[in-house]
């Protein structure tokens, strides 16, 4: 073999000795950005008592591609500002959703809130009984076919789907998880 045949060979394994470090190097920082839990301190009163304002939360990037939300959990969306926003997911898609006297109605039968948050004082009220101060006055919002409605848990400081309008699944991130 001759020298010339060497260092081309030589040549050829160290690009692709190079190469596998870029691709290795390049899936490390893909694992770190999807794969590990980030937090968020949350900066507004708007799901207290559940969370409280300087309370810190996770949630895992990736989970967008893959997490499939349920009534009652708490989600990280992108608003229609595009600022990103803490919710609980009240109503479904293809929902008529009403909130009526504290109470939220799903296709006109009272939804049971879950125990931990009738316990907390959690009370979904409609946005217009914080501005009339009466109760009573009863509005219907609907949700599409891939949208949910998502409320604070504390309605009467919460600028969420009341005033925005149901929320499309594409711009819910992730569920999230509260650390302290």
């Amino acid at each position: 073999m001759t020298v010339q045949k060497i260092r081309k060979i030589s040549t050829f394994k160290l690009i692709l000795a190079l190469l596998a470090i870029i691709i290795i190097v390049v899936l490390l920082v893909l694992a770190y950005l999807f794969l590990t839990p980030k937090l968020i301190n949350i900066g507004s009163t708007n799901m207290e008592p559940t969370l409280h304002k300087g309370s810190t939360v996770t949630f895992l990037p990736y989970a967008a591609f893959s997490y499939q939300p349920e009534r009652w959990d708490v989600v990280l969306y992108q608003n229609k500002g595009g600022d990103n926003s803490i919710g609980r997911v009240v109503g479904m898609p293809q929902e008529t959703i009403q909130l009526i006297d504290g109470e939220l109605y799903i296709h006109d039968a009272i939804q049971p809130i879950p125990t931990e948050l009738a316990q907390a004082g959690i009370r979904y009220r409609a946005a217009d009984e914080f501005r009339t101060k009466k109760e009573g006055k009863i509005v219907t919002h609907k949700t599409g076919p891939d949208e949910y409605f998502i409320l604070g848990d504390n309605t009467a400081v919460s600028f969420d789907s009341r005033y925005l309008g149901p929320v499309p699944r594409k711009s819910i991130i992730s569920s999230v998880k509260k650390l302290y």
